[in-house]
């Protein structure tokens, strides 16, 4: 579209704003009210994508609340593609301001309790929004008490029965804002998806650090799921003790036991005493990496992993198979472990004991891997008692085996499971292992 077109004989488009996956997102002016709006056209003329967009303005449509961007009209452009008006919100991003200038804490409260209450409106009606991130809540006038919920793209009901329109081999959600349910990959939903998302983002305006991070999609999502962020008084001592407790109860993993959804959290909001407002705090580059704690819920000496893919470690592939889940998820019992299936279709198991037993439980289970999925990548990591380092390793390692598992010329290469050389040293006495770079583990010793 070029500045001056006319869209549906009312909206006159005056600058390109924006692009994403689905559409694009013009400036124009309403010729009926004289103001401007947000015109979201839709790129794509997937059956799938029109759906989608036609979801997204029944569901908009539903919901009118300061917190979330109003509906205005929608219809058909004159090449019969699918547009949508909203009012024009004047001001920053979250992620704008968290370049710019920061948050204080009772800033952090103020963005808090306004995003939480548009949620709130938006659960009442039964819709999630699934893809709450600091780029889709703009502060309207740069004040923190007028945040305002954007995007419903990727927005649905909840409760079952509602249909799916997640391809195969496609995450919703913003990787580093996205709920452990989300990373990996259930359908079915609960409002308190969308709490643990905002929540990741008040962590970051409050620490000036991501709650989550990784070196690859595959690391970040397995830190989503089994890492705990470092905890908030630990990189800021002086803030409320009250406002971390807070944000950690919407931040905890089972959604069951989370804040259940936005109205509920403006209660927790509401609940806190006066808190004072502080210095902001500007994002960095690099923030304190994830802690961890063991699945059974103590501390433990070392943690490890292996890893599974059938691509490369950022790709996003098909899982396996149910049945190939099944057997999966019995070979990582028969050695105490937690299987996780990724929503990249990549596959995570953890462990936590002592270094020595870790790495025979690790190689058992990576053969058994190898054995129910003998064309996937495979790779162990352990003995690292931070898991954001640990993935970072495991999936560099997971990397160098997808590449052998693709580009390797002999069968014996392509099945290769790689080892990281610390937990190799380990495995010398009971399996057999290559002492390549990195050293590869064949098989138990006969």
């Amino acid at each position: 579209m070029t500045p001056g077109e006319r869209i549906d004989n009312r909206f006159v488009v005056e600058k390109l704003v924006a692009t994403g996956g689905m559409g694009v997102v013009y400036r124009a002016q309403d010729t009926q009210t004289g103001q401007p709006v947000a015109l979201k056209v839709l790129e794509t003329r997937s059956a799938e994508d029109v759906i989608r967009a036609i979801q997204e303005v029944e569901l908009l449509a539903k919901v009118n609340h300061p917190g979330i961007v109003r509906h205005i009209a929608d219809g058909l452009t004159k090449d019969d593609v699918q547009y949508l008006a909203m009012e024009w919100i004047e001001g920053p991003t979250i992620a704008d301001r968290m370049e710019k200038d920061g948050f204080s804490q009772r800033e952090v409260v103020e963005v808090g309790r306004a995003v939480a209450a548009g949620l709130g409106a938006a659960h009442a009606h039964g819709i999630i929004h699934r893809d709450i991130k600091p780029t889709n809540i703009i502060l309207e006038g740069n004040e923190c008490t007028r945040a305002r919920v954007i995007d419903f793209g990727l927005a649905r009901l909840a409760g079952p029965g509602q249909r799916s329109l997640t391809r195969t081999g496609m995450t919703l959600g913003t990787p580093g804002y996205m709920a452990p349910e989300q990373a990996r990959g259930r359908r079915d939903l609960l409002p308190a998806v969308d709490v643990f998302c905002l929540a990741t983002i008040l962590y970051e305006c409050l620490t000036a650090t991501a709650a989550f991070t990784g070196s690859s999609l595959a690391s970040l999502m397995a830190n989503v799921i089994l890492a705990e962020p470092t905890p908030i008084l630990d990189i800021v001592p002086t803030a409320s003790p009250d406002l971390a407790a807070a944000i950690t109860q919407m931040l905890v993993k089972d959604p069951t036991l989370r804040v259940a959804n936005g109205n509920v959290a403006v209660a927790v909001f509401d609940a806190l005493a006066d808190i004072p407002d502080g210095p902001r705090r500007r994002r960095i580059e690099s923030g304190a990496p994830p802690t961890v704690r063991a699945h059974t819920g103590g501390a433990v000496a070392t943690h490890g992993l292996v890893l599974a893919t059938r691509g490369f470690v950022d790709d996003i592939v098909d899982p396996p198979a149910p049945s190939e889940q099944a057997l999966l998820h019995d070979a990582a019992a028969a050695v105490g472990a937690v299987l996780e299936v990724l929503a990249t279709g990549s596959v995570v198991v953890h462990f936590a004991g002592t270094a020595r037993d870790i790495a025979a439980r690790a190689a058992r289970c990576a053969l058994a891997i190898k054995h129910i999925l003998p064309q996937w990548a495979v790779a162990i990591s352990t003995l690292d008692p931070a898991l954001t380092l640990v993935s970072d390793a495991g999936t560099d390692l997971l990397g160098r085996a997808a590449k052998a598992a693709i580009f390797a010329k002999t069968p014996e290469a392509r099945g290769a499971i790689l080892v990281d050389p610390q937990t190799a040293n380990y495995l010398d006495g009971t399996f057999e292992i290559d002492r390549t770079s990195p050293p590869r583990l064949r098989g138990v010793k006969r």
